[in-house]
This record gives structure tokens, sequence and C-alpha cells, in this order.
């Protein structure tokens, strides 16, 4: 394997090992997990509705 090619792999591992932002839907908290952990909120394990939370500006829709 060459070494952009490693370096692209560790880059990936990296990436995927990074903990994602939810935001419960239940008690709206956020809660942080990473890939392949489970779906739950971590201040109330009952609850197993995330969202994802946007990182960039949310959308705006105006009406014409």
């Amino acid at each position: 394997m060459s070494s952009k090619a490693q370096q692209e792999t560790i880059n990936l591992n990296e990436q995927t090992q990074q903990a994602i932002c939810y935001i419960c839907a239940i008690c709206g908290k956020e809660t942080f997990l990473k890939v392949g952990t489970e779906v739950q909120c971590q201040h109330d394990n009952k609850h197993k509705a995330l969202y994802k939370k946007r990182e960039e500006r949310p959308i705006v829709y105006k009406c014409i």
C-alpha cells in the first residue's frame, strides 16, 4: 500500500472515531455518539429518538 493510500485510510479511521452530535427529540439535550454505539440519549437511556445536529447554520425558508 502506498504512503498516500495509508494516510487516506488513517484519516478515514480518525473520522469514524469522532463523536457526532445529536439532539434528543424528547428532552432536547445534546448527545455525542461514536459510530457503532447504541442510539440512545446520554441523559436518559429510555430516550431513543435522536436528531443529527446541523453544524452549519439552519436553512431558513421565506414565504413569497
